[in-house]
């Protein structure tokens, strides 16, 4: 059965399945990325495209796509086979528990997916949005004195710093801070 299910899917795939918006960075045959299982201020989360295997440095967990399965959903390895077998349909024998808990299972990722997806725009957006007042800050210092009584400028240059600063975060956060940054972000709107 694992041997069928390992036809159906990689833990690579497994993973942006499971994770979409995370960025895998590609080092070879290995692709780094920061773990889902803990914080962490750098990447130790490395999967293994050859070995079809993963590793976390920082928390050391590892193992195959079945205990990186089994691991996302809180499953023992037996579960998760059988989640993964019902899921790809290689298994007939299902009570009807099962098979609706696989449907419910498969549309949570789904929707789950949706969610990552819109929350990456809103990060975007958000990061595009500071960045643009980043810019207009540093025009706005080298203009000319009659423009220092517009309502924009006046406010651009009393939060310059909280600008750069959430700039920086969006160059160099990890993505729950950058998700702090884009709230923030939002938050000018408000004022």
């Amino acid at each position: 059965m694992v041997d069928e299910i390992k036809t159906h899917t990689s833990i690579e795939d497994l993973f942006a399945r499971e994770f979409p918006g995370v960025k895998l960075i590609r080092r070879g045959h290995r692709l780094w990325a920061w773990c889902p299982f803990h914080q962490e201020r750098t990447p130790s989360f490395v999967i293994d495209t050859i070995k079809q295997r993963f590793h976390c440095f920082g928390c050391g967990t590892g193992g195959d796509f079945l205990d990186f399965y089994a691991k996302v959903h809180n499953l023992d390895t037996r579960e998760a086979i059988r989640q993964l077998a019902a899921e790809y349909g290689l298994t007939r024998n299902l009570t009807p528990q099962e098979r609706k808990a696989a449907l419910q299972a498969r549309k949570e990722r789904e929707q789950a997916k949706e969610l990552d997806a819109k929350l990456v725009e809103t990060v975007k957006a958000a990061r595009l949005e500071c960045f643009d007042a980043e810019r207009q800050i540093h025009q706005i210092l080298i203009t000319h004195e009659e423009d220092l009584d517009k309502p924009e400028v006046i406010w651009a240059l009393a939060n310059k710093a909280r600008v750069e600063y959430l700039a920086d975060l969006f160059t160099s956060g990890t993505p729950s801070e950058q998700l702090q940054a884009a709230i923030a972000v939002r938050g000018w709107q408000h004022e």
